[in-house]
């Protein structure tokens, strides 16, 4: 409903004051009872009576306009009151509304925040170089990704996969995607921790060596995580992590200005 002009009402009841003002004084004029036929009732007692129930029915009319009057006034200060009323429900009305979005505004961020208190969360925790378990006598190296669910709930359907690259730094290219041909999904329970252990099949050269110490390239180790949480949501986590200078004799890796996002 559209709110009514404060302006327009005011001016609305001032000028049906004025007029029912007018319209009582008018009416409170008393009658004149002089006339003619009462002045001179000097007729027969016929003429008498007529004019006496004349008078009569002057002043019956003056008092009914009178009232008529008084209820035209209380019509007005009635009508005040209901658009009076039909403001404060009005104000009521949407200051029920807004107390009610707020309130869904607290339920849906109550909720929000309970999911991200208790979803999983599966990161990496640290990269570091070593031999590759099954065969420590080989040519080239192996890395050890140690991943954790640091959530309160399992990771369900969990893939992930991991390569090692040398490449230039800071890094310019696109680094190769791996494709999971026969994925094996899996479950991740709350704090326990998985390790993957992608190898680099070939010694170094002399050449790549010092290339990695003068930190003019380095050794990337990158992959994804996706995995399922409690409440139904997918999350994908992404990792690159680069040995390069000193960190290259220890075989220690730490994360690289990009590549490293989580949803």
């Amino acid at each position: 409903m559209r709110q009514i002009n404060t302006d327009i009402l005011i001016g609305i009841l001032i000028a049906s004051l004025g007029w029912v003002a007018v319209f009582v004084w008018q009416s409170s004029q008393p009658p004149n009872h002089t006339s003619a036929a009462s002045q001179h009732c000097e007729g027969t007692k016929s003429e008498c009576a007529k004019a006496t129930t004349d008078d009569r029915i002057a002043d019956y009319t003056w008092w009914l306009a009178v009232l008529t009057g008084g209820l035209v006034f209380a019509g007005i200060i009635q009508f005040g009151f209901l658009i009076r009323s039909d403001n404060t429900a009005r104000l009521a009305a949407n200051a029920a509304e807004r107390a009610a979005d707020a309130t869904a505004a607290s339920v849906d961020l109550a909720r929000d925040t309970a999911k991200r208190q208790l979803r999983a969360y599966v990161t990496v925790n640290g990269v570091i170089r070593t031999k590759d378990p099954g065969d420590l006598n080989g040519q080239g190296f192996a890395v050890l990704v140690d991943i954790k669910n640091s959530g309160q709930t399992p990771a369900r359907d969990s893939l992930q996969w991991a390569r090692i690259e040398i490449q230039e730094f800071p890094l310019t290219t696109h680094l190769p995607i791996h494709c999971l041909e026969n994925p094996t999904k899996g479950i991740l329970p709350p704090e326990a921790k998985n390790l993957a252990f992608p190898t680099f099949t070939r010694d170094l050269t002399t050449i790549e060596e010092n290339a990695i110490l003068a930190n003019h390239t380095a050794i990337y180790v990158y992959g994804e995580i996706d995995y399922l949480d409690a409440f139904g949501d997918r999350h994908l986590t992404q990792f690159r992590f680069r040995c390069n200078g000193q960190g290259y004799p220890l075989g220690m890796f730490k994360p690289d200005c990009e590549g490293n996002e989580a949803t």
